[in-house]
């Protein structure tokens, strides 16, 4: 339920960058099988188009959803199968945790992970990361199935959900480990059933992916220049670890210190020879990510892989205290605490800044007005003001781009690809022009905003200024400079209203919840008396 509450954040505009609707509407309206994205595998781009779009579309032409209501519906029932997705995975904790150790670690685990506040952020979404999450842990699952029940029919369909994993987000690839590890660990000697298993994996992951047969070298490019450039991609302002930091922020440091102290218990456990199959197999699920990642450029959301096996071993932990009493204890602190930070993320969905810009404006803005937007705004009504959004500057580091292009192994990659390609002209098949990934856009410098344009004429009445962590804050100095030409007028901060200050609620995302900033245009003599004052904050009602 949880994962559901205040799941329309934002819709119908679209405050998530990474959402596959607009890209799953697309794909129905034209009819295509190819996102034109390979970032991603795509069988989620798929399952969004099914059981999002196209029930939306269904139900509009049948007269049972107004046209308007149609794209927010969209976003809203994509989002939900995330949600779904995500107490299933809650489901498969407790499986998992019950067959490997006993009910009690599966339920603590279950409950642990069910109220992590980075577990239920990434539940908000219609991204690609809770359904990578569900079938990784899904095919686990099943391994682990086969392992302590027998039958190869749980190998085999552990094959079918890491085809579905790694077809749905490609570094789920890891999964191979704890499938093989739990086979191995079976003790039976049944190579053909882990062959079967494998070679279904491929098969599932082409089949889920079509476009590797469909447009086999567009594919091929696409998908190794997107993985090459994340694998080289770093942000020099964080640090070079930051994904073991957003792992303690998503789960809490309650959570994190009894996952930690789970971690010492298993290794004292290895060191006495007790429960080694057990514990080698749990550190398969979750060792090769977080070395493959913790050194790399990390987003909040890629450590919530990981969330599962870090809530057994805090369940572990919980359950290797000795006092009935410090039991208790434990428990009640990282649920109480769990809860509550959860709680302060529902409340930033339900209640985030742009809702208090959007009220504020249309009571205070005249109809009619101009409203150049930085960021992700609020929808306003575009029968009320004219709204313009112009692409802002993003931090993608030229010197990656730049890597990538002079990088000889990439480069003989990319012209073998090319050279087979040019081969196949010869035979009828149509070409196609060379990929173009999502950060190539950002090779052309960005127009500047219109609030910054010489010609009078040219500025917007109204300014509207999201506030990011990652954004173009130069441009912000600009319109609070003196002599700007524009005025700020209100200012809307996230103030939680549920939750004591003291707890400190912080942000899930960093395109949750941004500050926004109103600045107008001044005119004439306003503009000539106008002062460096700046504008009161605008507090948010109930």
């Amino acid at each position: 339920m949880v994962n559901l509450w205040g799941n329309r954040w934002g819709a119908p505009a679209a405050w998530h960058p990474d959402e596959l609707t607009r890209t799953a509407v697309r794909m129905v309206e034209e009819r295509t099988l190819n996102p034109g994205r390979f970032y991603y595998g795509h069988f989620h781009y798929y399952v969004v188009a099914l059981a999002a779009v196209a029930p939306v579309r269904i139900a509009t032409k049948l007269g049972l959803l107004a046209q308007e209501a149609a794209p927010a519906a969209t976003i809203q029932v994509a989002r939900s199968l995330s949600g779904l997705m995500g107490a299933l995975l809650v489901g498969l904790t407790f499986l998992i945790g019950q067959w490997l150790f006993d009910r009690r670690r599966g339920l603590l685990a279950a409950s642990f992970l069910a109220l992590s506040m980075g577990f239920v952020t990434v539940a908000h979404f219609a991204t690609v990361d809770t359904a990578a999450n569900f079938w990784y842990w899904l095919a686990c699952a099943a391994a682990l199935g086969y392992w302590k029940r027998g039958g190869r029919a749980w190998l085999l369909g552990a094959g079918i959900a890491a085809g579905l994993a790694v077809g749905t987000k490609f570094d789920r690839a890891l999964v191979i480990v704890p499938l093989v590890g739990a086979y191995l660990w079976r003790g039976e000697r049944r190579p053909g059933v882990l062959q079967g298993a494998l070679v279904l994996l491929g098969l599932v992951f082409v089949l889920v992916n079509p476009t590797l047969l469909l447009a086999p070298f567009e594919s091929l490019d696409g998908i190794i220049r997107d993985l090459w450039f994340n694998a080289i991609r770093f942000d020099p302002t964080r640090p070079r670890w930051h994904f073991f930091r957003y792992l303690e922020a998503g789960l809490g440091w309650p959570l994190t210190l009894l996952a930690l102290a789970g971690l010492a218990v298993m290794g004292w456990w290895l060191l006495r020879r007790r429960r080694v199959a057990a514990v080698v197999w749990l550190l398969s699920t979750i060792l090769p990510y977080a070395l493959l990642m913790g050194g790399k450029y990390a987003q909040p959301w890629y450590p919530v892989l990981l969330f599962p096996g870090m809530a057994l071993a805090a369940a572990i932990a919980v359950v290797a205290t000795p006092a009935r009493w410090a039991r208790a204890g434990l428990i009640g602190v990282a649920i109480a605490t769990s809860g509550a930070y959860t709680l302060g993320v529902v409340e930033q969905f339900e209640r985030d800044a742009r809702y208090a810009a959007a009220d504020w404006m249309t009571a205070h803005v005249p109809a009619g007005s101009t409203i150049e937007c930085i960021g992700l705004p609020p929808a306003l009504d575009p029968m009320r003001y004219t709204v313009r959004t112009p692409r802002k500057p993003r931090l993608v580091s030229d010197d990656a781009r730049e890597r990538l292009e002079r990088d000889a192994q990439y480069q003989r990659v990319r012209q073998a690809i090319a050279s087979v390609a040019r081969w196949t002209l010869r035979t009828g098949l149509p070409t196609r022009p060379p990929y173009q990934a999502w950060f190539d856009r950002y090779a052309i410098p960005a127009t500047p905003p219109a609030y910054q344009a010489a010609e009078p004429a040219q500025r917007p009445d109204y300014v509207l200024f999201l506030e990011m962590e990652q954004g173009p804050a130069h441009w912000l100095q600009v319109l609070q400079a003196e002599g700007s030409g524009y005025e700020a007028v209100a200012r809307f901060p996230f103030v939680n209203q549920w939750l004591p200050a003291w707890l400190r609620v912080q942000r899930p995302m960093f395109f949750v919840n941004q500050t926004v900033h109103l600045f107008r245009r001044l005119y004439g003599s306003e503009a000539v008396q106008a002062s460096g004052g700046g504008a009161g904050d605008v507090e948010q009602q109930g």
